[in-house]
């Protein structure tokens, strides 16, 4: 494997890299992935593989237990330093900028204009990417799966941070950056913003709040939700806090912390994932750290800068040797492989895995492939772990759909309450008979007219039916959204506001369909205006 050092534009590195880049992307395709239905990933910071995997290291149970029970990748590098860039890069394919890779202190939108490049790379330097930036949480979403993420001490004190979704105000300094001491009525927190990579997209924090708060959430919530493969998420992130990932040497509450401490976390967690019935059915868990230390600004797998960050990692090509471990029913204990991986290596295997196009940088990525998924049927040899086919399920249904109110204004930054006396947004409500998925389909309904046979027509502004014309409807889809539902009631914040604009005056139709496991239950309608 050659390692290509790219410093220069981004569009000239490109011609270099594209024959690699396919040469990976047909490697990894020729070797059809496992059935697997859920990911978990688990990310510890800041420490190189030589030491995490190291003869003397102080984290055995990472090191030498979990190694002999999954697949080692002592050739897994992050993408850059410091934090955040790796994080982004995990979940969206965009690479490091001027911002980003100093953890943005201010929590700030990106400078505008914006643009997308041809390779899927947004333009400018900011921290909160623009709306159109597509993520793997907005894929999910379209594909009707469902995601959450798990932050460890998120809302300890609800002063410093929501327990949900939890961010700086927009423009405002991060005032998670470091640990909080305890002290007279003031509680430990150790939830850091910059290692919560979901609330830097305006597509959730704007754009989708409430489904923000229902997946952005405190790692207490993950034993409930592993109770069974049904409530479990398809797609698992868990971060553990500054003193549970290792960042910090010691601890504000007096703690021990460092790697040792990051090891007796994942004693805690890893068994209850594994013993879970979704990691047990079909699952993969994967651990690795954010980058290595700050001496070792390697990189691999052809990694090209962003366009306005040409040293990601800020003395050299990227974030070091970090190393992984993955955990599956579908991997042979003790396995290894020298085969060189990044984080863009592993959104690529994620989205490979779900069926989704590749995003940015994951775009002509090597994915994890039969050198990691060494037991691809599974130990029984069946369709899954144990052969056999999963328990059947029923489809989930949804009742008493609704919008409170049902006509109301879009909100928006620039428009306020103040501005009007119009009910600003809405929030819808229906029952979910299980903890599903619910797509949420918008269609536009505007009067028509129909003559005869003729397909039904839209009435021009200002104009009237035809004498001798029938009335009819022409309906148009214009958005669509999904949430993961709680079993149950379930209300869901609607802004009016979809893809960065908002809904024109007029008449709209929302349909709400429930699928879990691929099972869909019946459509449920309910109409609403626009005022």
């Amino acid at each position: 494997m050659t390692r290509i050092t790219c410093v220069a534009v981004r569009g000239a590195c490109l011609v270099v890299l594209v024959c690699g880049a396919l040469l990976g992307a047909s490697a990894s395709a020729s070797a059809a992935l496992p059935p697997i239905k859920h990911v978990f990933v688990l990310i510890d910071e800041n420490e190189s593989a030589s030491t995490t995997f190291g003869p003397s290291s102080p984290a055995p149970y990472l090191s030498k237990t979990l190694v002999s029970e999954g697949a080692y990748l002592p050739n897994y590098y992050g993408i850059g330093h410091d934090s955040l860039d790796n994080y982004i890069a995990m979940v969206s394919g965009q690479a490091p900028n001027p911002s980003t890779s100093a953890d943005c202190g201010t929590f700030a939108d990106f400078t505008s204009p914006t643009s997308m490049d041809s390779a899927g790379q947004e333009n400018g330097e900011g921290c909160v990417y623009p709306d159109d930036v597509p993520t793997l949480m907005n894929q999910l979403d379209t594909a009707g799966l469902t995601w959450r993420a798990y932050e460890d001490s998120m809302g300890a004190d609800p002063t410093r941070e929501s327990p949900t979704c939890g961010h700086p105000a927009e423009g405002a300094l991060d005032n998670t950056e470091k640990e909080q001491a305890p002290g007279p009525g003031v509680p430990f927190d150790a939830y850091a913003t910059r290692h919560d990579p979901f609330v830097y997209f305006q597509y959730l924090i704007d754009e989708h709040p409430s489904e923000c708060d229902a997946n952005v959430v405190n790692l207490s919530q993950l034993p409930t939700d592993l109770e069974s493969a049904a409530t479990t998420p398809n797609y698992v992130f868990i971060t553990p806090d500054l003193c549970d990932d290792g960042h910090d040497a010691t601890c504000a509450n007096g703690g021990p912390g460092g790697l040792a401490q990051a090891d007796t976390f994942l004693q805690t967690w890893v068994p209850q994932i594994t013993s879970s019935p979704a990691f047990k059915q079909n699952g993969l868990l994967i651990i690795t750290f954010d980058e290595a230390a700050d001496s070792d600004a390697t990189a691999c797998c052809g990694e090209v800068p962003g366009p306005d960050d040409s040293l990601p990692g800020i003395t050299g090509p990227g974030g070091g040797d970090i190393g992984a471990v993955l955990l599956s029913p579908f991997i042979v204990p003790g396995t290894t492989t020298a085969t060189p991986y990044n984080h863009y290596s592993m959104l690529g295997s994620v989205e490979d895995i779900f069926g989704l196009p590749r995003l940015a940088d994951a775009v002509g990525t090597q994915a994890f492939g039969s050198d990691v998924f060494t037991q691809p049927n599974g130990p029984g040899g069946g369709t899954g772990p144990g052969g056999g086919s999963p328990p059947p399920a029923t489809a989930p249904q949804d009742s008493g759909l609704k919008l409170k109110p049902a006509s109301f204004a879009p909100h928006s930054r620039a428009r306020t309450r103040r501005h009007t006396h119009k009910h600003m947004g809405t929030t819808i409500r229906y029952n979910d008979s299980q903890a599903a998925v619910t797509k949420l389909t918008i269609e536009r309904q505007t009067p028509g007219s129909r003559v005869g046979h003729y397909a039904c027509k839209a009435l021009k502004p200002g104009h009237t039916r035809r004498k001798h014309s029938k009335p009819c409807t022409v309906t148009k889809q214009v958005a669509g959204f999904t949430h993961q539902d709680s079993a149950g009631a379930n209300r869901v914040a609607f802004t009016g506001r979809l893809h960065g604009r908002s809904l024109s005056v007029g008449s709209y139709l929302l349909e709400a369909t429930p699928t879990l496991g691929g099972l869909k239950g019946k459509t449920r309608t309910a109409r609403f205006h626009i005022v």
